[in-house]
């Protein structure tokens, strides 16, 4: 933590995880370049810290086949720069969550199939999407379901109207530390904005379609 404050990476939280020396880095949010900038400082320099005490840091997806992989959530949100609203969040929705937003899920679940291969890099990828150990194997939306590829966190009432809707957001499961994040971030968010202009519809959240099963259906998909 220390190392990456010096060089000005702003982590939000650090905490264990679920497996034996797993642990999940919070990295502040901010635009997408910044964000794959700081991912990649950040993967470095916990590297090179580790390396100093003789022990080894490794982000690959499914190190043991026996434990919960390690993903790489990225956590998306949509800013007016005009208003300096977020364009996710509508304060007359039950769930405060915007056509906007489920626009932009669309039209990711439209392009994950194809895209996936830029989420899922490496043949250890897919041994982590598997079910059982809250990765996500199913071409879906939700709200609470870890199986889902996309999810959109619970958010409480208050919080959401404290601050107008700022924390509303997409959470991209699927991602793993494997993927080149400027790829990653870019395909994302061009599918998001594509169901925005297109008007994709959310379906219901029927988990039916699986994501590929291995690297080379992701080729083959892609």
């Amino acid at each position: 933590m220390e190392a990456l404050q010096k060089v000005g990476i702003d982590i939000e939280k650090i905490h264990h995880e679920v497996a034996p020396g797993q642990y999940e880095v919070v990295i502040k949010y901010t635009d997408p370049i910044k964000a794959a900038d700081s991912l990649i400082i950040t993967k470095y320099i916990i590297e090179s810290v580790a390396e100093s005490y003789k022990l080894h840091a490794t982000f690959m997806p499914k190190p043991f086949a026996h434990y919960n992989g390690s993903g790489m959530h990225i956590h998306m949100s949509l800013f007016n720069v005009a208003s300096g609203r977020n364009a996710f969040y509508d304060p007359l929705k039950d769930d405060g969550f915007s056509v906007i937003g489920k626009q932009f899920i669309a039209g990711n679940l439209n392009r994950l199939k194809e895209g996936n291969l830029l989420l899922n890099s490496s043949v250890n990828s897919f041994k982590r999407l598997v079910p059982g150990y809250e990765a996500p194997v199913y071409l879906c939306w939700g709200k609470k379901n870890r199986s889902a590829a996309i999810r959109i966190p619970d958010i409480t009432q208050r919080s959401l109207e404290d601050s107008h809707g700022a924390p509303m957001r997409v959470e991209f499961r699927i991602t793993d530390g494997s993927c080149n994040p400027y790829l990653a971030f870019a395909v994302t968010i061009a599918a998001g904005l594509k169901g925005i202009a297109e008007k994709y519809p959310l379906e219901k959240i029927e988990p039916a379609k699986t994501l590929p099963a291995n690297l080379h259906e992701a080729i083959l998909a892609m």
